[in-house]
């Protein structure tokens, strides 16, 4: 393991410029988070996550998004819960909040084993 793979990043903008790209793709970093300087609408947001894996086909790809105040999703997806309220709540409102995520193809590898794990205590 790489030190490289503990390490997540931020990217500036709406879009992948060419210099980020560059540093990403030397670099190699674990992740990438997204927070709201990066998302406008669905459209750009698929865009940018399509772009960053091409770039990085096996990083992370996070959102800062703990629902309640903090929902970079909001004017996408609509109001999450707040995590205080998942963290509560049974296991079908972790799912439903899971496959939003991943219908944007954010943390492909960690949802879908949080998923497998949901699943498996009979969410």
């Amino acid at each position: 393991m790489r030190a490289a793979d503990n390490v997540f990043v931020g990217i500036p903008g709406f879009d992948l410029d060419p210099h980020t790209s560059t540093l990403l793709a030397e670099h190699r970093p674990g992740g990438v988070v997204l927070f709201s300087r990066n998302i406008k609408d669905p459209e750009q947001l698929l865009e940018l996550v399509t772009d960053l894996r091409r770039v990085l086909p096996d990083a992370v790809l996070a959102i800062d998004a703990e629902g309640g105040r903090v929902d970079r999703l909001k004017g996408i997806f609509g109001p999450a819960p707040a995590a205080s309220l998942l963290a509560r709540n049974p296991v079908s409102l972790a799912l439903q909040a899971g496959w939003t995520v991943a219908l944007i193809g954010l943390g492909r590898l960690a949802m879908a084993r949080m998923m497998r794990r949901l699943e498996m205590q009979g969410g």
